[in-house]
C-alpha cells in the first residue's frame, strides 16, 4: 500500500498540463487509451511524476545522421 509520501507525489491533470505542456484533453484520451498510467481515486486522475517521465523517454526518437553529419532525410 503507498504511504501518505508516494500520494503527495501525485501530480493533477492541471500540474501536467502546466508542467508538462500537454492539452487536458490529449490527457484525457491517453488515459482512456490507457496509454498513460494514472491513479483515479474516486472522479479525479492523478498521475505520478515518474511514470510521466519514463512515458516521454521512450517516445524519444533518435535522427539519422550519418558519419558526415547529413541528415539523409534532407535529401529526400
Amino acid at each position: 500500500m503507498a504511504d501518505n509520501h508516494d500520494l503527495q507525489q501525485l501530480l493533477t491533470m492541471d500540474d501536467v498540463v502546466e508542467g508538462y505542456h500537454i492539452r487536458k484533453s490529449t490527457l484525457y484520451a491517453m488515459v482512456a487509451r490507457r496509454e498513460l498510467p494514472s491513479v483515479k481515486i474516486g472522479k479525479r486522475v492523478f498521475f505520478r511524476r515518474e511514470d510521466l517521465d519514463a512515458y516521454i523517454r521512450s517516445k524519444v526518437r533518435t535522427s539519422k545522421i550519418s558519419e558526415s553529419g547529413e541528415n539523409p532525410e534532407q535529401h529526400q
